[in-house]
């Protein structure tokens, strides 16, 4: 069944919030990609594209993102998580000290009509919006971009599978719609530390920077 489809019936309420654990001390997180490359605070109307192999971090970078955002009161974060279950999400929340009410799991493309306006949206991964075709990932790009300009999504993050090229998965006529085109990479034979490739980026320069990653058992 597609990723799209998936029943919903685990869910107690709509979306399930991120809750349970205290914030982490200070300092624990050092992971500053969204300042390194002048995308900052993940500026409000901004669509950004982040694509990278499996375990490359994808997932960990957009938590992080998402704490940051609940916790400086910029309203909610919609997760929709669209191949992990609840499990898995709420582990890695737990190791990075993103359990905040203020994050929404969804699980399903479906529950984004009744999501209330003016929330960062975090889609994990795009192609599972409306499937990995070529024709269905124009859909989701134009749906997704769509909610942004029209305020229905504050702003939105989009992760992203990469082809045997290495290269965002899909048509490049959808990537080319983003704001910023962001690759996450891992140096061969190197777990850490990773760095980050802007292919393209509307806030600030393109390039490859290092990053300090936060202390974690694994990665997403």
């Amino acid at each position: 069944m597609a990723p799209e489809a998936r029943a919903v019936s685990t869910l107690a309420a709509p979306g399930v919030p991120l809750v349970g654990a205290p914030p982490p001390p200070k300092g624990m997180v050092t992971f500053t990609v969204w300042d390194e490359i002048g995308v900052g605070a993940f500026p409000l109307g901004a669509a950004i594209l982040m694509a990278g192999e499996p375990g490359a971090g994808k997932s960990v970078a957009a938590m992080i993102l998402a704490r940051a955002w609940s916790a400086a009161g910029r309203n909610r974060v919609a997760w929709f998580a669209l191949e992990e279950g609840l499990d898995r999400v709420f582990e890695r929340a737990d190791r990075l000290g993103a359990l905040l009410g203020g994050v929404m799991v969804y699980q399903s493309a479906a529950m984004a009509p009744i999501v209330p306006p003016g929330w960062l949206w975090v889609v994990d991964p795009i192609q599972g919006w409306r499937g990995s075709a070529v024709a269905a990932m124009q859909e989701a790009a134009e749906e997704l971009l769509g909610a942004v300009r029209t305020g229905r999504a504050a702003s939105l993050l989009a992760l992203c599978r990469v082809d045997k090229r290495g290269r965002a998965a899909g048509p490049r006529d959808v990537a080319h719609l983003f704001d910023a085109e962001l690759y996450l990479e891992r140096r061969k034979g190197e777990k850490d530390p990773r760095t980050v490739r802007a292919a393209k980026n509307r806030f600030g320069p393109c390039g490859e920077w290092e990053l300090t990653w936060p202390a974690r058992k694994g990665a997403g």
